[in-house]
């Protein structure tokens, strides 16, 4: 068995001046350490679908055995999927067109081949920006 601690690193992709988080955890610890499970709860028209450590990822796009399905012809048949990896939930764009992400009460960013880590609530549009017409809205939230 170890005895000393234990180095943690994680990269998470981001912007460029990011540097990738490090943290020393004593290995009796870790478990104490670990926050509660969160879930997220999607929802696309009459759509819903809860993620957590049970169901850890969901498959999005035009395709019909996508977990969510979008008719909107801007997405891609298999336009994404959310994963949930460490306690988080992380938005992976797989599309053409990209994604495009509004937390609440922030500006909306688009993701193009990218992933993004999904915290709070918000939506994200497939294909296009939320203010085009007509569009169809994947709502998220995290709970927990």
């Amino acid at each position: 068995s170890q005895t000393g601690p234990i180095r943690v690193r994680e990269a998470i992709r981001g912007r460029a001046d990011e540097t990738p988080a490090t943290r020393t955890l004593i290995p009796k610890l870790a478990k104490a350490a670990r926050p509660n499970e969160t879930r997220l709860r999607l929802r696309l028209g009459d759509q819903e679908l809860v993620l957590g450590p049970d169901r850890p990822t969901a498959k999005l796009g035009r395709d019909t055995n996508a977990d969510i399905v979008t008719m909107d012809s801007r997405a891609s048949r298999a336009h994404g999927r959310i994963e949930y990896r460490r306690d988080r939930y992380v938005l992976i764009d797989q599309s053409t067109n990209g994604s495009y992400v509004t937390f609440v009460g922030e500006a909306e960013f688009a993701l193009k081949r990218e992933e993004a880590i999904l915290s709070g609530r918000g939506r994200i549009c497939f294909g296009h920006a939320s203010g085009d017409a007509p569009t169809e809205a994947l709502e998220f939230d995290v709970l927990g």
